[in-house]
């Protein structure tokens, strides 16, 4: 009498399981990495949306009642002290800067991004305590609206950028350019 046995060997059993474990742990992390990758893109879409609302403020004369009813310059100031987040202002004073004697409209934190560089905010420092030290400050004057980048009108040559990183995963980057004429791009 021939009787033969099926099913599978113990060797044919841990291969099976090694395989299925392999590819969950390659899913959950590319997984982890497409999470961090889209949060790093709603942060920078954020971000351009808020230079692209001071735009519109300041090509509307949007009227300032925190400014004495009048029309003002309304920009965006990066930090890198204050790296988690950036601040939406109104300059009442019309200096195409913050300073003391200006508003903070509002104050738009990272969740999971942070300032990781600034390049061409290499100013003075500025009076204004609650900026901090060396900020990147893009500001458009009505009615054009003029850009002016840390206090200076923008001639042809002149541009900013800042770069933004998912705090834990720090090769996960996109900057943010602003050119003399006020076009906003990431990349």
């Amino acid at each position: 009498m021939n009787q033969t046995k099926s099913g599978f060997t113990l060797i044919e059993v841990i291969v099976v399981v090694a395989v299925i474990g392999f590819l969950s742990a390659s899913m959950l992390s590319s997984q982890k990495s497409s999470s961090a990758r889209r949060q790093l893109g709603l942060d920078v879409q954020r971000a351009v949306q808020d230079l692209r609302n001071a735009q519109n403020l300041a090509l509307s004369s949007q009227i300032s009642a925190d400014c004495g009813n009048k029309v003002v310059p309304y920009g965006i100031i990066f930090n890198m002290s204050l790296s988690d987040r950036y601040l939406l202002a109104a300059d009442c004073n019309q200096n195409n800067a913050y300073d003391a004697g200006d508003i903070i409209i509002q104050t738009v934190f990272f969740p999971e991004s942070r300032i990781s560089s600034l390049p061409g905010s290499s100013s003075p420092p500025l009076q204004a305590e609650s900026v901090g030290v060396n900020p990147l400050q893009v500001f458009f004057a009505p009615p054009l609206p003029a850009v002016f980048i840390n206090g200076n009108p923008s001639v042809s040559m002149i541009s900013a950028s800042a770069t933004i990183c998912h705090f834990k995963q720090t090769n996960l980057c996109k900057t943010i350019n602003i050119s003399s004429k006020g076009a906003v791009s990431t990349q």
